[in-house]
């Protein structure tokens, strides 16, 4: 193994449903939960996230929550 991260790996995130349905379906819930609007908004939320990802280095959760950040403002 080369690197840890691979850039290709990023697209198939989303195909650990088919592997495990019921924890998917459990991690989703949480996930939208803690980014509903409340004290902070949904973009206030995703900035915080962003920076944390910067702090991290973690470059799926960076360009996770880039792009979602740009889709809400």
């Amino acid at each position: 193994m080369s690197a840890y991260f691979d850039d290709k790996d990023l697209a198939h995130f989303g195909d650990l449903k088919t592997h495990h349905p019921e924890l998917w379906d459990k991690f989703a819930a949480y996930y939208g939960a803690a980014f509903e609007p409340g004290e902070l908004t949904k973009r206030e939320k995703l900035l915080i996230g962003f920076v944390v990802a910067q702090t991290s280095q973690c470059p799926y959760c960076i360009d996770s929550f880039a792009r979602q950040s740009l889709e809400n403002g």
